[in-house]
């Protein structure tokens, strides 16, 4: 019997530092947004709103709508815009006005702002994508649902970018049914014991959120600066499982130790996970070190790869991939085709490990 799984490319959540100039532009912007959060904390203790409601958050478009209980009034509502925030400030305060509630259904509209800021709409899915996983990760059982970025007169000049935005989402919707049997791989940033970490991630329905790898090779080139935001990982670099599915992860610079890739193949690994953060210039470059890692360990490589935003110091390519165990290139994401959707056979990583070059020792 054939073992099959459906995999996703999509854009991870990745531990890597953004360009100075984004990161100054969040931080003070998010530091504004700090009032408008310490209002909602302060409603919220001397008046806890209630569990299982509909949560509407956003920007000015949800803030303003002031009679919106009223517009709904058989459904228990909390209002939580806050004007001038952007999809990931969403994100970043969603364990202050987001988690806490536990909503049965969560209310997002937000997009314009980031537009306006000079995001391109693929960032726009980007920060979409990752308030999906964060909410999902935190409350699968809450639904989510999005309203697309209006038209404004005010900024008609950006309209085609906004139409594109919303079409990029509403594919991204119309595709999660996709996700459905599967399971999500990426990084993030954590702190542990006062360590701040680059930390590999599993997310499955059954066992939820497990920690998998955590970065030990860490560069410090100009506009990342990994070696001085990061401490090194255990240094173990070992597999996990997701069902029938072996899986090891090389993230960013780990995939170049292709010791760490044979030792994979010798554990029996199905997918090597390569979520990444490169610039476009060395696009080609990653490839062929991903096609190396797959024939080294005779298993399937998946990368995904950070999309720049506008002003960013560094330019990030976006493009991810699948390979094959020989180095077959199956799939390639691009701005023009940010998800795709390959099957595969977990049998031919399995026959792999007993062909060249994988026998020889």
């Amino acid at each position: 019997m054939r073992a099959k799984t459906y995999l996703l490319v999509l854009s991870l959540l990745l531990g890597v530092v953004c360009s100075t100039y984004a990161q100054s532009n969040k931080v003070e912007r998010q530091r504004q947004l700090e009032p408008a959060i310490k209002t909602f904390e302060e409603a919220d203790q001397k008046k806890p709103p209630p569990k299982g409601a509909v949560l509407f958050i956003g920007s000015s478009s949800i803030a303003l709508w002031k009679n919106l209980a009223d517009d709904f009034p058989a459904v228990r509502i909390i209002n939580r815009g806050f004007g001038g925030s952007h999809i990931e400030d969403s994100i970043y305060f969603a364990d202050r006005i987001v988690f806490r509630y536990r909503p049965r259904l969560i209310v997002l509209y937000a997009g314009d702002n980031d537009i306006e800021s000079g995001k391109s709409p693929a960032v726009v899915l980007e920060d979409f994508k990752k308030f999906v996983a964060v909410v999902h990760q935190k409350l699968p059982r809450t639904r989510r649902a999005f309203i697309s970025i209006k038209p404004s007169p005010a900024r008609w000049h950006l309209v085609n970018k906004v139409r594109e935005a919303n079409w990029l989402i509403q594919e991204f919707t119309r595709r999660m049914v996709e996700l459905a049997p599967a399971f999500v791989l990426g990084s993030r940033p954590v702190n542990e014991a006062g360590r701040r970490l680059n930390q590999g991630f599993v997310w499955d329905q059954t066992a939820g959120y497990r920690a998998a790898h955590l970065k030990r090779y860490l560069p410090n080139e100009d506009g990342f600066w990994e070696a001085s935001w990061y401490e090194r990982g255990h240094g173990r670099f070992t597999p996990i499982s997701c069902g029938s599915t072996r899986i090891g992860f090389q993230i960013c610079t780990d995939l170049w130790f292709m010791e760490r890739a044979r030792a994979y193949g010798k554990a029996g690994v199905h997918l090597i996970v390569n979520p990444r953060a490169t610039a476009t210039p060395t696009l080609d470059k990653w490839l062929a070190g991903g096609r190396a890692a797959a024939v080294v360990a005779g298993a399937y490589c998946l990368s995904s790869n950070r999309v720049s935003e506008r002003g960013s110091t560094v330019t990030f390519g976006g493009q991810g991939w699948i390979v094959g165990p020989d180095g077959e290139v199956f799939a390639l994401t691009s701005p023009a085709r940010p998800f795709v959707t390959v099957e595969i056979d977990l049998n031919d990583a399995e026959r792999a490990k007993s062909t060249y070059p994988r026998y020889v020792s």
